[in-house]
This record gives C-alpha cells, structure tokens and sequence, in this order.
C-alpha cells in the first residue's frame, strides 16, 4: 500500500511538475503575445501621426494652391477689363480695336463670367458622379433582368 502511495504520489509530482513548465510556457507565450501587441499599437499610432501630417501637409497645400489660382483668377479678370477698355475706348484706333478682337476670338480669352470658379467644376464632377451611379444602377438592373431571361429561357430549352 505504501509503494501505491509512493507510485501515485510520484505520479502527482510528475503532472504538477508538467503542469508548471506548461505554465511557463504560456506566462512566456502570454508575456510575448503582450509585447507584440504593444509594439502593434505603437506602430499603428505612428503611422496614424503620419497619416494626420500628411493630411495636415495636403491641406496646406490645397490653400495655397486655392489662393494661388485666386491670384490667377484676379490677374486674369483684370487682363479682361483692361482689353475691354480698349476696345470700347473711342479714342483707341480701329486697326488695334480688330487686332484684340480677333486675338480675343481666336485664343478664345473671354470665359463666361458662370464658368470660371473652380467650384463649378466640382459640381459638374459632382453631378457626372450622380448620374454615373444612376447609369450603374441601371445598368445593373438590365443585367439582373437579362440574367433571368436567359434563365428562363435555358429552362425552356429543357
């Protein structure tokens, strides 16, 4: 009875002993797992910071490129007055009068006033975009439509 004592009681020291090397193993396991998502998150927060400066960088950049084609837009308007003014100046010749007429006409500098600024080039995208999906959609409900007259027709066939 002894010796089964001694035998279970080996036994029991061999699986606690196993037990805590596989404790061990996983504290380490834990402890490995713990670092890496540490370094996961601070990776993920520099990348974060440099994704806010770069759109940080992107929007400087839009509000000079904005105030430079304000500049632009400025200058230009300007060239117009001008050029109108002698054209409708009496005291500006005839001969100067057709020579920016028709440098007018052929480079085509008068813009209508409706389609300079930029944002009416946004809406028109923004429009083109809408009417894009409507089409898509459309386009997609001709399809699921067709797919079914071809199946039907393929069960017809039958």
């Amino acid at each position: 009875m002894l010796a089964l004592r001694a035998r279970e009681k080996q036994l029991l020291q061999g699986q606690i002993t196993q037990l805590q090397s596989q404790l061990g193993q996983l504290n380490a396991h834990l402890l490995l797992s713990d670092q890496v998502a540490v370094s996961n998150q601070k990776s993920l927060g520099d990348e974060i910071s440099s994704l806010k400066e770069d759109i940080q960088e992107m929007k400087e950049n839009i509000d000079r490129k904005e105030y430079l084609m304000q500049h632009s837009d400025e200058k230009y308007n300007q060239y117009e007055k001008t050029l109108r003014e002698l054209i409708l100046n009496p005291k500006t010749s005839p001969a100067v009068k057709d020579q920016l007429r028709h440098a007018i006409d052929k480079e085509n500098l008068f813009v209508p006033v409706d389609e300079r600024k930029v944002i009416n080039v946004v809406t028109q995208n923004k429009e083109l975009k809408e009417q894009l999906e409507t089409i898509r959609g459309e386009n997609t409900k001709l399809r699921c439509k067709l797919e079914e007259v071809l199946n039907r027709g393929g069960q017809n066939v039958n």
